[in-house]
């Protein structure tokens, strides 16, 4: 377990949990999916650990697949923020 230690002049030595976390975590709804000739939506989130200015998100897929959208733009992310986007292949 990792502290942050401070000394305040009323409340003293502090003694805080310090967190290591990414910037951003993205996740899928579903851990598997079966891809056959049907068109499937395949929906990600985001949750923003620290503010985001912008940034683009997409699916890596193999080449010989096509994915609508092939990107998302999204725009400024405020921590704690979590956002879903949806793709179809």
């Amino acid at each position: 377990k990792i502290q942050y230690k401070s000394t305040d002049p009323v409340r003293g030595e502090i003694h805080e949990p310090l967190n290591v976390v990414p910037v951003v975590s993205v996740s899928v709804e579903n851990p598997v999916y079966v891809f056959n000739e049907t068109s499937q939506s395949v929906q990600v989130s985001m949750t923003a650990h620290s503010n985001i200015e912008a940034g683009t998100i997409e699916l890596c897929a193999p080449n010989d697949w096509k994915v609508t959208p092939s990107e998302i733009n999204f725009d400024t992310i405020n921590s704690g923020t979590v956002r879903s986007y949806l793709f179809l292949n």
